[in-house]
């Protein structure tokens, strides 16, 4: 799909739900309501729609991903009570849409994915932003979100290395950031996604099921049986397999610090500042004596004898 100029007229606007039903914890269920359709006006003035073409994709419940891995979105709090009032109020007031199994993301990108031309997306989610080729609508700031096809197919790479703090999906390997990910990838001539599948094959984790827990949709049509490289040196030289880290440069070792000389026209401090050690024992030879008693440079203390003996 190309990515043009939409207009917005006559499209169907495909709206993630789940992010509008979240609210401060002190509101109550009417402020909550009014919330949720002031945001759906914002909505109605963007896309200049009557709100008719509106449609809300909801998640009920736990999904295919759970049982992929059950630490999946483990570390999340439980819903405010006010989710499932709002959830109610927007399936007795608008059409909705939702799916036992199924996140609201899986069901909004394979509808948009049947019919890119004639859908819009609205969405908070930068899976859903980020994902999709397109120009969509950003729930958080009421902005458009332009996707090439290109940034789609990255970003969704990216993910399958970096994983996805949010989901509780762990990244490949610690230490590893973008920076450093696209200095891997200069240097290995490998694409994003032959990166991330040997990474996955070198750390035993099963990349099927990864891609699943990070791609949006139902669809089971995927591709995921290309050949993995047995061993890319250019990638292994960056890894520490046994820790997963990413190799840091060696540490820069200390400088050593000059050690000093004392010599009799080095300065001295003190009462006699910007006077050679030598100016000093002509004119005050009990300073010079004071310092050797108080003194614990032993560079300093040799230079002063040697000065006593040499007058």
């Amino acid at each position: 799909m190309n990515v043009i100029e939409n207009v917005y007229d006559n499209k169907k606007v495909l709206i993630d739900a789940d992010s509008l039903c979240y609210t401060r914890e002190g509101d109550s269920i009417d402020i909550a309501i009014a919330k949720i359709e002031w945001k759906l006006d914002k909505i109605r003035k963007i896309t200049n729609q009557s709100g008719n073409d509106f449609l809300f994709y909801l998640t009920e419940g736990k999904t295919f991903r759970n049982e992929l891995d059950e630490t999946y979105k483990a570390q999340r709090k439980k819903n405010h009570r006010n989710v499932k009032k709002l959830k109610y109020y927007l399936k007795c007031n608008y059409d909705t849409k939702f799916e036992k199994g199924y996140e609201a993301d899986d069901l909004i990108a394979d509808d948009y994915r049947e019919d890119p031309n004639n859908t819009l997306i609205c969405s908070i989610d930068k899976d859903i932003l980020y994902n999709l080729t397109g120009k969509h609508i950003n729930l958080y700031n009421y902005q458009f979100v332009i996707t090439t096809s290109e940034e789609a197919e990255e970003h969704f790479y990216k993910q399958i290395i970096f994983g996805d703090k949010i989901d509780n999906i762990e990244k490949l390997v610690k230490g590893l950031g973008d920076k450093r990910l696209q200095g891997i990838k200069q240097v290995s001539k490998l694409s994003y996604k032959e990166i991330g599948k040997y990474l996955c094959k070198k750390k035993g984790i099963d990349y099927t099921t990864r891609y699943r827990l990070l791609y949006m949709g139902k669809s089971e049509h995927i591709s995921l049986d290309e050949k993995i490289h047995e061993k890319i040196e250019e990638i292994d030289n960056f890894i520490d397999y046994d820790n997963f880290t990413y190799k840091t440069s060696k540490k820069k070792l200390k400088k050593k610090k000059k050690h000093f000389v004392w010599h009799f026209n080095s300065l001295a401090p003190g009462k006699h500042r910007g006077k050679t050690w030598k100016e000093v024992h002509e004119v005050d030879e009990n300073y010079v004596n004071w310092m050797l008693n108080v003194a614990t440079d032993k560079g300093l203390i040799n230079m002063l004898k040697k000065l006593k003996q040499a007058s």
